[in-house]
This record gives structure tokens, C-alpha cells and sequence, in this order.
């Protein structure tokens, strides 16, 4: 019977035994196991290579570092007949956890597969999973993951704004950009009646859109701001941010709260 190893070697199993039965024990087991890590992964193809964005919460109730072989790794395979196997691995690639990463600690990794020249693209996929060796036995393996493509979000995608005309007080809100870290944003099409804090960034800078109220026209006026990010490669993105606004006597209710 092949050899067979779970959760980085934590099971081991070889001999004359039922592979099924015993393999399904040493998975089923390993899935009641709590994870000791959080993962959120992301990949991209750049040109023949792959590279992935990885990040990690350390949940291992220890400090992940090169003391204890603490590793975050990607691998690599393809879904097709090969020779003997119907999956193959085409490469892996891996980081140490350097400097250490404490409990309750979150960190992203980078890693970047060499060329990979002589393959299927479309039946290419990816594992990426953090281990450790807790003594000095056999390593373990915290949590896996499967990376997703990257994307692009906006929040919130529509935003009302009402204002009334004796108003003195700017209006304004922020939108939140998400996505992969490699990515720019740039921001167009803005209606006259709306200011943006930034026109462009990284995801890291939030634009704030505001009202300018002396641009306004009486009763209901309605426009889009189009948001695009690129990572300057391959990826490109584009998401709209509805935005509309009412101008003059707004009428204001006001409940009393009764505390008991």
C-alpha cells in the first residue's frame, strides 16, 4: 500500500492495510481537529508563473518563527493524466516565518512560482497551507487554503445624500476599496455636484465623496462614479459607485426615547 501522511506527517499510516478505510479515518480525524490558523489567499498569474498573495492569523495559541520550522507554502498541480497520476504537481514554493509571528498576530506573505512552461492553464490549480514542527516530532499543519482569484469591491455601492437647503454642514461619506494589495485605484467620471477626497491610490486610501451644495439643483439628481483598479499587469478591475442626492425642504421627524 502507497505511503500515506495528513496534516504535514502529524498521521502517518504504511503497511498492509485497507487504503480507504484508513485514509478516510486519518482525514475524518483530521477534520475534527480545530484549525490553529486563519488563512485568506489569492493568486494571479504573471505571465508563465503564479504568484501568491497570502495572508496569514496565527491562532496556534504559540509564536510561529524559524525556531520551530513555522512555514507558509503554495503548491502547485495540474488536474490531468500524467504518466500514472491524474494530478500532478508542477512546483511548490514556500517562505519561513521570519521574524516571528506572535499569537493573534496577522502577517501576508508573498510567494512566486518559477516559470511554468509546459502546461494545461486551464486545468492548473492550488493549495497553500502554514506548518509547523511543535517538539521534535513530526510537523503539523495549522490550516490549508484554496486561493481565489483577486477582486475588486467598492462599499457601499450606492450612496443618497439629502440635503436640505438650509443645511450649513458639508455631507460626505467614504467609500471603502477592497482587493488584492498589489492593486491602484483611480476614480472618474465624477459628477459636478460631488467632490473626491483622492482621485486615485493605493487600497489602503479611502476616498471620502462629499456634496458640494452650491452645485446642486432643486429635487432629485442622480450619477455614477466609475472606479477602476490594475496592478499594472494582468489584472484589471472596474466597479461603479451610484450616487444620488435630493436638494431642498427636507422634513425631519423627531421621535422621543423614553428611557425606563
Amino acid at each position: 500500500m502507497p505511503f500515506m501522511m495528513v496534516s504535514s506527517g502529524n498521521q502517518i499510516s504504511n503497511g498492509s492495510v485497507s487504503f480507504y478505510t484508513t485514509y478516510k479515518a486519518m482525514v475524518d480525524a483530521e477534520l475534527t481537529r480545530p484549525p490553529q490558523a486563519e488563512i485568506v489567499s489569492q493568486y494571479r498569474r504573471v505571465g508563465n508563473t503564479l504568484e501568491f498573495e497570502i495572508q496569514v492569523t496565527n491562532q496556534s495559541g504559540t509564536s510561529l518563527s524559524s525556531s520551530n520550522s513555522a512555514t507558509v507554502h503554495a503548491v502547485v498541480y495540474e488536474e490531468n493524466q500524467i504518466l500514472l497520476t491524474g494530478r500532478y504537481v508542477r512546483t511548490a514554493v514556500y517562505t519561513s516565518i521570519t521574524p516571528s509571528l506572535a499569537n493573534g498576530e496577522t502577517r501576508t506573505f508573498t510567494l512566486t512560482t518559477g516559470e511554468l512552461t509546459t502546461v494545461d492553464w486551464d486545468k492548473i490549480k492550488s493549495v497553500v497551507f502554514v506548518d509547523y514542527q511543535p517538539g521534535s516530532g513530526a510537523f503539523d499543519m495549522l490550516q490549508a487554503d484554496i486561493p481565489e482569484l483577486p477582486t475588486f469591491t467598492a462599499s457601499p455601492t450606492q450612496v443618497t445624500f439629502m440635503v436640505d437647503l438650509a443645511d450649513t454642514i458639508t455631507q460626505s461619506t467614504t467609500i471603502t476599496l477592497g482587493g488584492a494589495s498589489s492593486l491602484n485605484w483611480t476614480a472618474a467620471n465624477i459628477p459636478s455636484w460631488l467632490s473626491l477626497s483622492l482621485g486615485s491610490g493605493s487600497l489602503s486610501q479611502h476616498p471620502t465623496v462629499s456634496i458640494i451644495k452650491n452645485n446642486l439643483t432643486a429635487g432629485w439628481q442622480q450619477g455614477q462614479i466609475d472606479f477602476s483598479a490594475s496592478d499594472g499587469n494582468e489584472l484589471n478591475f472596474e466597479q461603479p459607485v451610484l450616487v444620488q442626492a435630493y436638494y431642498g425642504d427636507v422634513k425631519k421627524i423627531y421621535v422621543p426615547i423614553i428611557q425606563k
